[in-house]
């Protein structure tokens, strides 16, 4: 059998999303479209998974815990539904609080789908506020303990999209889509021909996913908007780190994210994620210096490892990409730079740096210096 080949639809905006899927109907009238509906939890306790295809639509209710967990359900569900698509184009149209990095990485590694691209949808009259707002993913889906917010699913809609999708957007929410997506392609929601218009990467997307691996992009300036890499070797002071991001030292971000390590944990790859003033920082693997023999690697990892190897540091690295709205990026460069360890800290070295108090401890545990760090990990 072929699998079939699926593009996926991301989408926060329901009107923008409706005329996206129209559009590909339209263009394609063999196109099958498979949804989740996860709004009726609240209402008989299930998901529907609803399919149009060959001029009907099917509705199929799957009860909610009958697997571990709702992206369990998720996730075997399509796989199932795909089974019985062999050779059809399959537009997957996602619920606004799935991602679509882990839907592309979990179709392929499972071998159900062709992905034909990643696309977001989205209504650029409501992109700035809608970055900046800080309300829950439960304003649109409440699904429970989900503390993401609508900011942070938005910009990795568009930081891992192969393609974007709105109706026109004037020089300043133009930057701002520019700063949060790169240099994709960007077509009209009503333009038929999208689903066939790019072609999904799949190994960079992999490779931008790995722990370590800069995400870096061309720098930006302009209507408001400036986007720059910040890249240093020296480890970061966990106390001063800590009163950058709880003071306002944050003001005036728009998008922070990449990888930081601190001196109280040199075995650990931190991520940080930052939308406006809200942030996330997750230990999530080991650096490879800090692995015997540098442990397993996804070979993209490997690669930039080997490229930017230091003697002191090994492969440790600040590495953020800083997207800032209506702000000096050079001074807010001037207050991480600032949290970095001085010479004479530094020349302390690694034995007294653990002897600090580390502040990160009762959210992030103790050191984690055996992370693991595989190369089926898509982290």
């Amino acid at each position: 059998m072929t699998p079939p080949t699926v593009t996926l639809l991301a989408s926060l905006d329901p009107l923008v999303r409706e005329r996206a899927v129209a559009a590909a109907r339209a263009g394609d009238e063999d196109l099958v479209v498979i949804r989740h509906e996860l709004t009726t939890l609240d209402v008989d306790g299930c998901v529907h998974r609803v399919i149009e295809c060959d001029g009907g639509v099917g509705d199929h209710a799957l009860r909610a815990g009958e697997r571990c967990c709702l992206s369990c359900l998720l996730r075997e569900d399509t796989e199932a539904a795909l089974a019985e698509l062999s050779g059809r184009q399959v537009l997957l149209v996602l619920p606004p609080s799935v991602e679509p990095a882990a839907v592309a990485v979990a179709l392929v590694e499972a071998g159900v789908a062709h992905l034909r691209s990643i696309a977001a949808a989205l209504d650029p009259h409501l992109i700035e506020a809608r970055l900046l707002c800080g309300d829950g993913i439960d304003t649109l889906e409440d699904l429970g303990e989900d503390p993401r917010s609508l900011a942070e699913i938005l910009a990795r809609q568009l930081e891992f999209a192969d393609l974007v999708l709105h109706d026109g957007a004037e020089a300043r929410r133009a930057a701002i889509i520019e700063a949060l997506a790169g240099p994709v392609p960007q077509r009209h929601v009503d333009d038929p021909s999208w689903p066939v218009a790019v072609r999904h990467d799949h190994a960079t997307l992999l490779a931008r996913l790995q722990a370590g691996v800069p995400r870096c992009r061309s720098s930006l300036r302009r209507d408001g908007v400036e986007q720059r890499c910040w890249h240093r070797r020296r480890p970061l002071h966990p106390g001063r780190l800590l009163m950058l991001l709880e003071g306002d030292g944050l003001a005036g971000l728009l998008r922070a994210c990449g990888w930081l390590w601190v001196a109280t944990r040199p075995g650990t790859v931190l991520e940080l994620e930052a939308v406006a003033s809200s942030y996330e920082l997750a230990a999530v693997d080991a650096w490879l210096d800090a692995v015997d023999d540098h442990g397993p690697a996804h070979p993209a990892r490997r690669a930039q490892a080997e490229r930017r190897w230091d003697p002191y540091y090994g492969d440790r690295a600040q590495d953020l990409v800083l997207t800032t709205l209506d702000r000096d990026l050079d001074e807010l460069v001037a207050a991480l730079d600032t949290c970095l360890l001085t010479d004479a800290e530094l020349a302390m070295g690694p034995e007294v740096w653990r002897t600090w108090p580390d502040p990160f401890t009762p959210w992030l545990g103790d050191e984690a210096e055996l992370l693991p760090t595989t190369p089926e990990d898509p982290r």
